[in-house]
């Protein structure tokens, strides 16, 4: 096993200066030795970890060419690893067909210490689609035992529904949304089931929702753990759009069933003047439900491309700011409602000089269109605070079409905005951004305690129209936009009150004099980039260091495969060619 250890950095580039300090932590990365990718796999997720061993889940798939219609999943593998020296103990195979039948693999759902295999199967002759639960044994091996936890009414192979799962935050209670397939004008139905650890039944309600498929979008739905079940979603008033006469044209709509089921309670969080976007939820321990997003005072702004940039006026979703509901069951009513505004320093965080001028003027310009705003964010993740406020993660996201070659240094007329990662593309290219992290603490009023600004100079070409390929060369994982998602997004950690972000950088941020613009994670010479770690403390300050280059670890990290496994321990897995390693992060 190799070990590096590493501290931070003292010099980044202009822009970066003031983000990097000096880490009274040092942080070690320990590497396994090289392992050769099994033929027509990729690894899924990082399972869990006992005392002993981490736990791996990969994918096999039926042909050596992955990502195509003629490439069907035939087995999933679980693997273990020494959790001290990172050596494969064992790699097992676990079969897909049953009875001669393939069926569709769910996931490998772990609660109270105990596996399940989850599958489903559609069967024809009765036209309904079964999902089944298998309990696994120490070896892995499924129980002959299906317990039946399951099914939709389906009108054929096509269109059997889905099904979703998930477990309360104790584990203590499961949640299975049976999906049922309709047609546009009918309106949406589905089923809730909940059970406990060992599957079996403790309340099942079908619901029929008054609105039609066409004009509504389910987000999520959980559990608590009570056993009460919720459903959030996105109900159009008039077609499929968000505004109308220049207001909002939608609402979100909290559904809660309580009493085993027997009470529904319906929350509508909406505002008249406001547009509230990308609203998710969380379910604290006093049963109240904390429902947070973002909102813009103007409609989103549509174009023929998708949205160019975090702060461009011309194209995309404005984000002025968070939006704050706070929901008490046992009241049956909505106690708080929200809305702070996001501070010009924290929006123009990360821009260049010419960029935060151009703001600052628009800002003061009595235009309405033309004030300040975040464009393109993504929830990652929600960290509820014990006081009822909570810490929200979202990443930068986006894509846009690029069909002729320029050699504008970052700037396109076309667009009338700033490329921060100033790439040259050839024609017909698609540029995928994962962009920065934002990270904003909540207070339980409402205000926003600290916000701050994560950097990630990553631009990667769409390889939507070609066959997987890693960024060494070879054919490798061969995962589906797998090294586009899992080398540009990150990972997120806890530890002593701070939260660590775990993403790929460009090791040139980190020297005293930076090469400059225009490297490209997957097109460019992979040892130009490493594995970097943000941390934010309790009041908001943040520090960035270089845990290792890739150059050092002989592999390209893949943070969306990163797991922590302990206080101070991560685990994660990267890609080298044909091989692949695991990387253990400590923070001493």
């Amino acid at each position: 096993m190799l070990k590096y250890l590493f501290c931070s950095v003292v010099f980044l580039c202009t822009i970066f200066t003031s983000l990097v300090a000096q880490d009274d932590e040092a942080t070690v990365i320990e590497l396994s030795s090289d392992y050769k990718i099994p033929a027509a796999t990729f690894l899924e997720s990082i399972l869990y970890s006992d005392s002993e061993s981490i736990y791996l889940l990969r994918k096999s798939f039926s042909s050596g060419v992955l990502n195509t219609g003629n490439s069907r999943l035939k087995a999933v593998i679980v693997e273990s690893y020494d959790r001290e020296t990172l050596k494969l103990q064992k790699a097992i195979e676990i079969d897909l067909k049953y009875q001669k039948k393939l069926r569709t693999f769910h996931e490998i759902f772990k609660v109270k210490g105990n596996l399940y295999l989850i599958t489903s199967f559609f069967n024809s002759a009765k036209r309904k689609n079964f999902l089944f639960a298998q309990k696994l044994d120490k070896k892995f091996k499924p129980s002959e035992d299906l317990i039946l936890i399951g099914e939709i009414d389906s009108r054929n192979e096509v269109q059997t529904g889905d099904f979703l799962i998930r477990h309360s935050r104790d584990t203590s209670k499961i949640v299975i949304f049976n999906d049922i397939p309709t047609k546009r004008n009918e309106n949406e139905r589905a089923e809730i089931s909940v059970f406990d650890t060992n599957f079996e039944s403790i309340w099942k309600k079908k619901i029929n929702l008054p609105f039609e498929s066409k004009l509504y979008e389910r987000i999520k739905f959980d559990v608590d753990n009570l056993g009460n079940a919720y459903v959030l979603g996105k109900h159009y008033f008039e077609k499929r759009r968000d505004s109308r006469r220049q207001k909002p044209n939608y609402e979100f709509i909290l559904e809660a069933y309580t009493k085993a089921g027997e009470q529904k309670d319906k929350y509508q969080i909406n505002d008249a003047q406001k547009f509230i976007s990308d609203l998710t939820f969380e379910v604290n321990k006093r049963e109240q439900v904390i429902c947070t997003g973002f909102y813009s005072d103007l409609k989103p702004i549509r174009g023929n491309d998708v949205s160019i940039g975090r702060n461009s006026a011309s194209i995309g979703n404005p984000l002025k700011g968070i939006v704050l509901f706070n929901i008490n069951n046992q009241e049956k009513k909505i106690t708080k409602k929200f809305f702070t505004e996001f501070e010009l320093d924290f929006i123009t965080a990360n821009l260049t000089d010419r960029e935060r001028r151009r703001l600052e003027k628009n800002a003061n310009d009595n235009i309405e269109r033309n004030d300040p705003a975040l464009f393109n964010f993504d929830f990652r993740d929600v960290i509820l605070r014990s006081d009822g406020g909570a810490v929200i993660i979202a990443e930068e996201f986006y894509t846009y079409r690029q069909d002729n070659f320029n050699n504008d240094f970052g700037f396109n007329s076309r667009f009338g905005a700033i490329n921060r990662n100033r790439n040259n593309f050839n024609n017909d290219s698609f540029i995928t951004v994962f962009g920065d992290v934002i990270v904003v603490n909540i207070n339980p009023d409402g205000s926003i305690r600290w916000a701050n600004s994560i950097p990630k100079y990553q631009t990667i070409l769409d390889r939507t129209r070609g066959a997987g390929q890693d960024i060494f060369g070879g054919t490798g994982q061969g995962s589906p936009n797998i090294n586009a998602i899992g080398s540009n997004s990150f990972a997120i950690s806890n530890y002593r009150d701070k939260i660590q972000i775990v993403f790929n950088e460009r090791v040139d941020l980190f020297e005293s004099d930076p090469s400059g613009f225009g490297s490209n994670l997957l097109t460019s010479n992979a040892n130009r980039y490493g594995l970097a770690m943000a941390t934010i403390d309790k009041d908001g300050e943040l520090e960035i260091q270089l845990l290792a280059s890739n150059k050092e670890m002989g592999i390209q990290a893949l943070p969306v495969l990163t797991k922590q496994i302990g206080k101070k321990e991560l685990i994660f897995y990267g890609l080298s060619s044909n091989n692949f390693r695991l990387g253990k992060i400590l923070i001493e």
